[in-house]
């Protein structure tokens, strides 16, 4: 009788960069923004959403965005959508 180890049912993404990475290599190429709003969940966490996005194919509106405490959307993703568009050109 062979025993097979239980594959996880989902696997991390390969694309994922931690947050030392991020500052490290990409963070002092990119072009800050001087005014509005600042980035509620940092910078970090929206470039690896937009590699999700990028690397799995999916739409942006199943983009599964991250929630605060209350249960409330951290960010709505058509913001995610803009800073994607606004890195693009």
């Amino acid at each position: 009788m062979s025993t097979m180890t239980a594959q996880p049912a989902t696997t991390p993404l390969p694309v994922q960069l931690s947050e030392s990475e991020f500052t490290a290599f990409l963070l002092p190429h990119l072009s800050m923004p001087r005014r509005g709003p600042k980035c509620k969940l940092g910078y970090h966490r929206v470039f690896n959403l937009i590699l999700r996005i990028l690397y799995t194919g999916m739409q942006w509106k199943c983009l599964p965005v991250p929630t605060d405490p209350a249960g409330k959307p951290a960010i709505h993703y058509t913001t995610i959508y803009k800073v994607f568009l606004r890195r693009n050109n």
